[in-house]
């Protein structure tokens, strides 16, 4: 009963150990928050951008804005869509590690398991497909067996 209640505990924080390491990228931060690059149509300069978004702060040399932190996406999306910029690039900084982005990426993967969200398998090709792993569970599940079961009783 003991052995089993120790093999118990050791599955139990191997699971944990595995669950903690492959989310650490999740914490990890090599973009500025709240600057980004633009590269400008040809008519635009960078002085037209700070008189028509006189919020924000503009660099002309480097051809960067920054902006507030919660407001980025908002404001890539507006410069793109309004023709004021070609392309919107976030500007790489030092790589810094995050505890409370890395906490709230492994909370979030618990709670999804504890929903029956099991996650998804995503192939990077041409056509980038997603496919759910609650769907495609049992298959997997059968297909390991039928190697498995044989190799157990050879």
């Amino acid at each position: 009963m003991r052995t089993m209640l120790k093999g118990g505990l050791l599955f139990v924080v191997v699971l944990l150990g595995i669950l903690l390491v492959s989310n650490l990228d999740k914490g990890v931060t090599t973009e500025s928050p709240n600057e980004l690059r633009l590269i400008l149509e040809p008519p635009q300069t960078m002085q037209q951008v700070a008189e028509k978004y006189p919020e924000l702060q503009v660099d002309e040399e480097t051809n960067t804005i920054t902006v507030p932190e919660s407001k980025t996406e908002a404001y890539t999306k507006k410069l793109v869509d309004n023709h004021d910029a070609k392309q919107v690039m976030r500007v790489e900084s030092t790589p810094a590690f995050h505890f409370d982005r890395y906490w709230k990426a492994v909370s979030d993967k618990v709670t999804g398991y504890f929903e029956g969200d099991l996650g998804r398998i995503t192939y990077q090709s041409s056509n980038a497909q997603s496919y759910s792993l609650n769907a495609m569970l049992v298959q997997m599940v059968i297909r390991s067996l039928t190697y498995l079961l044989p190799g157990l009783l050879v």
